[in-house]
């Protein structure tokens, strides 16, 4: 069975969050809006307040096929 976060009431509201600080992890695709929209829909209550965190993938050397035919051009 699924269970929903937060937690939820018998009668299915869900228990406020008060005091809580959320914070949401955001790059640059088009998924992070759809975390950011269900954090707010979801998790968020009046007042409270969101941290976006803003993920940057930092590439090296290392992060690229050794092989000639696989390489980016």
């Amino acid at each position: 069975e699924a269970k929903m976060w937060p937690p939820t009431r018998n009668n299915g509201e869900r228990t406020p969050m008060t005091n809580k600080l959320i914070a949401v992890a955001i790059d640059k695709d088009k998924p992070s809006q759809g975390a950011l929209k269900w954090a707010v829909d979801n998790l968020l209550s009046r007042g409270q307040t969101v941290v976006l965190i803003h993920v940057k993938v930092k590439l090296s050397a290392s992060s690229f096929p050794s092989s000639p035919s696989l390489a980016i051009q």
